[in-house]
């Protein structure tokens, strides 16, 4: 286990902890810019500013929890999450 948290591979073609936990972030990051794109803007805008209130200010763990709540769990339209459509797909 000490070599897969080191990111050397155990067994040849099998990722490492370390790979992983690269690709997963890699993939997180393409997620959210996914979600934050324009496709989606008009219903992430009104809920980042409703959270920021009258004085319009949003601290940045507030803004990540929302904008993991509206990829994750927020229900568009057609009842499917950002998670669920693929990155090619039409809105």
């Amino acid at each position: 286990m000490a070599d897969a948290v080191h990111g050397t591979q155990q067994d040849a073609g099998e990722p490492s902890l370390t790979d992983l936990i690269e690709r997963s972030a890699e993939l997180k990051g393409q997620l959210v810019a996914f979600g934050q794109s324009a496709r989606f803007d008009r219903w992430l805008t009104p809920l980042l500013l409703e959270a920021a209130g009258p004085e319009r200010q949003l601290d940045e763990g507030e803004a990540i929890r929302i904008i993991d709540h509206f990829i994750l769990r927020y229900r568009l339209p057609d009842g499917a999450t950002v998670a669920d459509r693929p990155a090619g797909g039409r809105t």
